[in-house]
């Protein structure tokens, strides 16, 4: 599945982020502890929450360096 299949729709187990949010971790945490609690789920980064626009991650290493499991 590519992500204009995922673009029109935001599920209980689809959720979009624009980023990886260091500094508020809790943001895109809840969505990973919400579904690890049930079917499980998607989590697009790089994606507008509101718009579902396709923002891109410049660096993706340095955006996870700080989770790496």
């Amino acid at each position: 599945m590519n992500l204009k299949s995922y673009k029109k729709v935001e599920t209980t187990n689809i959720d979009f982020k624009v980023s990886v949010e260091k500094n508020k971790p809790k943001s895109w945490l809840k969505s990973v502890s919400a579904f690890a609690n049930t079917k499980g789920g998607i989590i697009l980064f790089g994606v507008d929450d509101k718009t579902h626009e396709e923002k891109g991650i410049t660096d993706v290493v340095k955006a996870t360096e700080k989770y790496p499991n």
